[in-house]
């Protein structure tokens, strides 16, 4: 289990909870808009195509401040890159289980046979799952030649047969996503549960150029038209 970064404390990633967020190298998705593209393009042991190494932080040093904070912090959050692919990853969530903290995990829900291990072993209390695009412009918006739903189909479904909390979110992007995208969206079994969109971040660490995010003023208006259209659908800016 390799951990290449750590927020020790997040007022965003786990909904109403003061978290500290741990990133996992590593995702077989390259999504052009991506904000953690160093990440992305590493390989599980965090190795780059150039053969350096970004850095990684150690899982002893993560308990310990872990096991101080206590008092503190309220939950754990796994990102990445894409964290069910760290062969470690169960173990390291059984270890995690010994706090008495919540623990969520951000996942692209491109491996719903990791994600059954995790739910089934009561391993999360927390899932937020990515819905990149429709199913039409799902490849082009993950940044890979070609989709096939079913893994996507299986992980929602594994997510909301286990009853735990959960969020499917969509980061909107002006280039790739249009009003008739989002309300594409519906085509998912999304269901009750919960639908975020996500404002579009630019920064220097996106994993291409040139693209860019709607306006406060757009996004209302999309989740406007979208409401009469998805069940539960709400906007998360840029700044929550």
């Amino acid at each position: 289990m390799q951990i290449a970064g750590m927020i020790s404390l997040s007022l965003q990633d786990y909904p109403g909870k003061l978290a500290c967020v741990l990133f996992t190298p590593g995702c077989q998705l390259r999504c052009p808009f991506c904000h953690n593209s160093e990440l992305a393009l590493a390989d599980l042991k965090g190795q780059m195509p150039d053969g350096t190494f970004i850095d990684s932080v150690d899982k002893a040093k993560v308990f310990d401040f872990l096991n101080k904070r206590k008092n503190v912090l309220e939950a754990v959050v796994i990102s990445g890159g894409e964290p069910t692919l760290q062969p470690g990853l169960p173990d390291f969530l059984r270890q995690l289980r010994q706090f008495p903290y919540l623990l969520k995990m951000d996942t692209n829900g491109f491996n719903p046979k990791v994600l059954k291990e995790l739910l089934d072993e009561n391993l999360l209390d927390y899932v937020a799952m990515d819905l990149k695009n429709r199913p039409l412009n799902y490849a082009l918006t993950a940044g890979i030649p070609s989709f096939q739903p079913q893994p996507i189909l299986e992980s929602m479904k594994l997510i909301q047969e286990s009853g735990i909390d959960h969020e499917f979110r969509t980061t909107v992007v002006k280039e790739l996503h249009s009003l008739e995208d989002l309300i594409g969206l519906k085509e998912w079994p999304i269901a009750d549960s919960p639908l975020v969109l996500q404002t579009f971040r630019d920064g220097p660490t996106v994993m291409e150029k040139g693209f860019n995010p709607y306006t406060d003023e757009e996004m209302g208006a999309f989740l406007k038209e979208l409401k009469g259209q998805i069940k539960n659908v709400s906007w998360r800016s840029e700044n929550e």
